[in-house]
């Protein structure tokens, strides 16, 4: 809970929130439902869908985002709910946030509403439940086979304050096919570690995938993230990227801890298994021909926007052709071979392909000792991918199999806004071969694949298309 809702609550307390989300989120009786009808519209445009709908709970006062936003710049009411959803946003916080006491209110509203139908509801109507044969094929079967009928595994995560950024990279993790499997095949043995990073991601999948519908507050996984990883801790908005490398970073050294094998290098624990690929950076001398090659390990390629195309649109091609470009270093090194110093030339070259391929365009520069710019430029990127031409030059003979370099997209990160400390976090997700949403802290929404293609990439999430084995 943020300090203002704290502030708001010692002033007004509970009865605000109680009266706008039995009236207008979950009414259990007709004339509730009549009263919801009647007034639920912008008092400023008069909008009357209620999935735009804001409450202001400082005083009356319905509006769409745009004309609640006005509302608090005038009136400097910062406390409002969404309609649909009966989430609290703090306008001061420019953001949903988490609050344990206007939760179990919306939590006891929403189960009098579904007794006064006499039937279950979800917070998202349409979601459908798994059969009962689904879930016992779900129970008898290690790899989990998910259908776009029931929509196992969709559900909305809380705002907790600025949390967006965890929220959109967890949604990608939950849906990276391979990691579910091992989860869910409950594979991970703990050594019962205090504070264990994979004993918690295993719970929230096993949590994702119960065949229930309602939203999940991961409160206990950002207390392990903070205590972990300190540079993330706070309020404030922070980068999804280095959310998503720190938890493959926390994932592995837990991996790492709770093993009782003997601890090697390389690591073969899951998250290596499928994040980590190998880079090959050759440094040439221009004089002799000297090769020293050295092999880097990675998890994500971060890719450089700042270039001409010559006036081609730029795609994620042209970032990788720059990323894997020969370039003189413009300082001389000793060749050992010449015994002089030489100039040389560097190449980078990936040599060992990752299961998941992920790609951080970056979009933030830095501009000054606090300021980063972002960088708006659209950047294509295709929904099948080809690394073949990015790859080691000692791939290419009759022995590589070309097809093990093709890639399917089924995860996007986006960024909405100007600047990394007031922007938000989504993600798209392909759900089956066919079927994308788009994961917004609490919305679950079907997109489509021409729609997540058109979008502002952040982050890309590419899935092997064939699976090699040792």
């Amino acid at each position: 809970m943020c300090e203002h809702v704290q502030e708001y609550q010692s002033k007004f307390g509970l009865a605000p929130y109680q009266l706008i989300n039995s009236y207008f989120t979950a009414p259990s009786t007709k004339d509730k439902r009549k009263k919801r009808a009647l007034s639920s519209q912008c008092h400023s445009c008069h909008i009357t869908s209620v999935s735009k709908l804001f409450s202001c709970l400082h005083c009356i006062f319905f509006g769409c985002k745009t004309h609640f936003l006005e509302h608090f710049k005038n009136k400097k009411h910062f406390i409002g709910v969404n309609l649909e959803f009966a989430m609290t946003y703090c306008c001061l916080c420019s953001d949903y946030v988490y609050d344990s006491k206007f939760l179990k209110i919306n939590e006891r509203n929403q189960y009098k509403m579904a007794r006064s139908f006499k039937k279950n509801i979800s917070f998202y109507p349409w979601f459908s439940f798994p059969t009962e044969a689904e879930l016992s094929s779900l129970k008898q079967h290690t790899k989990k086979v998910i259908s776009e009928n029931n929509r196992l595994g969709l559900r909305g995560l809380y705002n907790l304050g600025s949390t967006c950024f965890m929220n959109c990279v967890i949604q990608v993790l939950i849906h990276t096919p391979v990691l579910r499997d091992y989860f869910l095949s409950d594979r991970h043995n703990c050594c019962k570690l205090s504070n264990c990073m994979v004993c918690e991601i295993s719970n929230i999948f096993q949590e994702f995938y119960s065949g229930k519908a309602t939203p999940i507050s991961l409160h206990d996984l950002l207390v392990l993230i903070w205590k972990n990883a300190s540079h993330l801790a706070g309020y404030k908005q922070q980068d999804a990227h280095e959310f998503f490398i720190a938890t493959l970073n926390l994932l592995h050294t837990h991996f790492r801890d709770s093993s009782k094998a003997q601890q090697t290098d390389p690591c073969n624990c899951i998250i290596d298994e499928i994040f980590t690929g190998e880079l090959l950076s050759d440094l040439v001398c221009t004089s002799c021909g000297e090769t020293r090659p050295t092999f880097e390990p990675f998890k994500d390629l971060s890719l450089d926007l700042s270039f001409d195309t010559g006036g081609q649109q730029k795609s994620l091609n042209h970032c990788l052709e720059r990323f894997t470009r020969l370039e003189h270093l413009g300082v001389k090194l000793t060749c050992s071979k010449c015994n002089a110093e030489r100039e040389f030339t560097k190449e980078l070259s990936i040599e060992t392909l990752p299961i998941i391929a992920s790609f951080h365009l970056k979009r933030f520069e830095q501009t000054g000792l606090n300021d980063k710019k972002k960088i708006s430029t659209f950047i294509t990127f295709p929904d099948e991918l080809d690394l073949t031409p990015f790859l080691t030059k000692s791939t290419d003979n009759q022995s590589f199999n070309r097809a093990s370099a093709k890639y399917s997209l089924y995860a996007v990160v986006n960024h909405e806004g100007k600047s990394i400390d007031v922007g938000h976090y989504t993600s798209f997700i392909r759900h089956t071969k066919n079927f994308w949403i788009k994961c917004d802290d609490l919305n679950i929404l079907p997109y489509s694949i021409d729609r997540v293609l058109c979008s502002e990439a952040y982050l890309l999430f590419y899935h092997k298309k064939i699976l090699e084995y040792n």
